[in-house]
């Protein structure tokens, strides 16, 4: 059974009543065991930041490479905090191999590669930063960044593009 879940293209719907990929539902903080049923294991996972102090630990990255999503695991409570979906790569803050190829749909909007920020027709998006949006479904609150392309002298330029969604719990 999760062999079969490995090979499938990952379908992500997210609504007031939490994050369902390929029929299974997130609506709170979870071990990784249940997210390893659905996604199979992590290719590798990384400590966020730098080296904790003797004795701690630090938050963990879960890299779904071939899938282009990663996860936050707490450092301490060790369940999972946010499923993050890299529609382009070179902007993820940690280095993932590609960007999600699934299909994800946020309040009934579709959200893919390529999408121009003002493409969003969200009803309750909330702008918090230039680029940076955010919106509040029942317990699950979402984060959509976009960013403009380099140019060949590295300056960004217009439009923005959605380049990751972050779902957190």
């Amino acid at each position: 059974m999760i062999e079969q879940s490995l090979t499938t293209e990952k379908c992500a719907i997210v609504t007031s009543n939490g994050l369902m990929i390929n029929g299974h539902i997130f609506d709170s903080k979870l071990m990784l065991e249940h997210y390893v049923e659905i996604l199979g294991a992590p290719g590798r996972s990384i400590d966020a930041g730098p080296p904790a102090p003797f004795g701690h630990r630090n938050n963990q990255i879960h890299l779904f490479d071939p899938d282009g999503i990663y996860l936050t695991e707490h450092h301490s409570s060790r369940l999972i905090e946010s499923v993050n979906f890299i529609f382009d790569p070179s902007e993820s803050p940690f280095q993932i191999e590609k960007a999600f190829g699934g299909s994800l749909e946020v309040e009934g909007q579709s959200i893919r590669r390529d999408m121009p920020e003002r493409s969003m027709a969200f009803t309750s998006l909330n702008r918090d930063l230039p680029g940076e949006y955010s919106l509040v479904l029942g317990r699950i609150w979402v984060g959509i960044s976009a960013k403009g392309r380099r140019d060949i002298y590295g300056k960004r330029m217009q439009p923005r593009f959605i380049v990751r969604v972050s779902i957190c719990f």
